[in-house]
């Protein structure tokens, strides 16, 4: 099968124009939204490639990365993804489909806790709160950062674009100017968790990793669990995968992220239930 891309943009905000990037093997196929994670941007892969066979998705890069401009927050990428998904109701006359991974995944389960805004939802090893992965070291980190006004954070890494000779820190393909790094720090400590019954037929895929590639410890896992569940959620739990699906959970680098899912069958499945019609 042939996959089409197509590109674009989407004025958010006054400046602010998102990069979008859809891919298909059929146009008229339904739309998903595909909400990336922090660092990640527009772009196709594994994942996409795989649904991409059977449905629309549109994917797009947060602020300041890809192609997008403007400063990212936690916040705004929260209302950016309501955006998104609003533009594509408006446009085809009916609500799209739902993904959203890490970072994405937490966007996305705020927002079903105000609105039923997609037909169905797959949140993939989602945040219930920015910090709540290994929270006490990250809380006490974050807390430091901001009583020293301190830019650092692991993973940042100074970086030189060459089309513009700019120098940014950057997280993966997440661009930040010297001046964004507290207020995204902020963003981070301060976000709202995900607290509100999720108003849309809802799959939770939990990983035995956290996005800072430490394991989650079983008794942590089962809290996260329950927490979901509680929020309306059909939780799966794959404590054998890492955070990035990129295999063991001990310590395991970033491959070919969510290659593993699609051996496993995970994508097949979340595909499965994105497909299901509610009764």
């Amino acid at each position: 099968m042939e996959i089409h891309e197509e590109t674009g943009t989407l004025k958010v905000d006054e400046g602010v124009e998102l990069e979008l990037k859809s891919y298909y093997c059929d146009r008229e196929t339904p739309k998903i939204v595909s909400v990336t994670g922090l660092g990640g941007v527009a772009g196709t892969g594994y994942f996409i490639d795989y649904l991409a066979r059977n449905h629309h998705i549109v994917t797009f890069s947060p602020r300041n990365s890809g192609l997008s401009k403007g400063h990212f927050t936690i916040d705004n990428y929260v209302s950016d993804t309501a955006k998104v998904i609003d533009h594509l109701s408006q446009s085809d006359g009916r609500r799209p489909l739902g993904i959203g991974y890490s970072t994405g995944g937490y966007a996305l389960g705020r927002l079903l806790g105000e609105s039923p805004l997609v037909e169905r939802a797959v949140l993939l090893s989602p945040l219930i709160q920015m910090s709540e992965q290994n929270h006490l070291p990250m809380n006490l980190y974050f807390k430091w950062c901001l009583q020293r006004n301190r830019p650092f954070f692991p993973g940042f890494l100074l970086k030189t674009y060459p089309e513009s000779q700019e120098k940014y820190f950057a997280m993966d393909k997440q661009r930040f100017d010297l001046d964004d790094i507290i207020p995204f720090l902020k963003s981070l400590y301060e976000s709202s968790p995900c607290s509100k019954k999720l108003l849309s037929p809802t799959k939770v895929v939990l990983t035995g990793g956290a996005f800072t590639r430490l394991p989650i410890s079983s008794r942590k896992l089962k809290k996260i669990r329950e927490v979901w569940t509680s929020l309306g959620a059909d939780v799966d739990v794959y404590s054998d995968i890492n955070h990035w699906y990129s295999g063991s959970r001990w310590f395991s680098n970033v491959g070919d992220i969510f290659c593993l899912a699609e051996k496993r069958g995970i994508t097949q499945d979340m595909a499965d239930f994105l497909d299901r019609k509610s009764l």
